[in-house]
């Protein structure tokens, strides 16, 4: 999520400093001071966060796997067992008041500004296959497992499909 939101970030300042796009057109201010205003924070605070994780988890792959780290050998069962408590916390994110920052309807924005900047005015057209992260016809939190499990088997997909492809050049 964290690289997604800087890639936009850094495109925001991109286009504010070298495409001269309006001021006010994608975001409330200039794209240079949004893209600036979300890039400093996310280095400052959120990459030495994701960093604590990361040693987190790796002290934790190191205590209950040592083989992993020491030997190369590869013990399954502890990632599918984070995984799964992953996936199974995930709906918390339905206990949160309002939305997520950054996530506004033209209508939230209007409340939080007075306005809608112009490149927001017509929104994007998208249909997506799980709106929301829900499942019609399922319950919600359901919904947000199931994007999960969607999402972890995706990035699973794209990581063999990388492999295959290393091994086939090692050949």
């Amino acid at each position: 999520m964290k690289t997604t939101k800087v890639a936009y970030a850094a495109f925001l300042f991109f286009v504010g400093v070298f495409m001269h796009i309006p001021d006010n057109y994608l975001s409330p201010s200039t794209c240079a001071v949004f893209g600036a205003a979300m890039i400093i924070p996310h280095l400052l605070v959120a990459g030495f966060v994701e960093g604590l994780v990361t040693s987190l988890v790796y002290a934790y792959v190191k205590k209950v796997s040592p083989d992993t780290v020491y030997e190369g050998s590869v013990s399954y069962k502890p990632l599918y067992l984070l995984l799964l408590a992953m996936v199974i916390l995930c709906p918390l994110g339905l206990l949160a008041q309002g939305t997520a920052w950054g996530e506004w309807w033209a209508e939230e924005v209007v409340s939080l500004l007075g306005y809608v900047p112009k490149g927001m005015e017509k929104g994007i057209n998208f249909n997506s296959l799980m709106p929301d992260y829900t499942v019609s016809g399922l319950p919600e939190t359901l919904g947000y497992i199931i994007s999960a499990l969607a999402g972890i088997a995706i990035i699973f997909l794209i990581f063999k499909l990388i492999n295959m492809k290393s091994l086939k050049h090692e050949k």
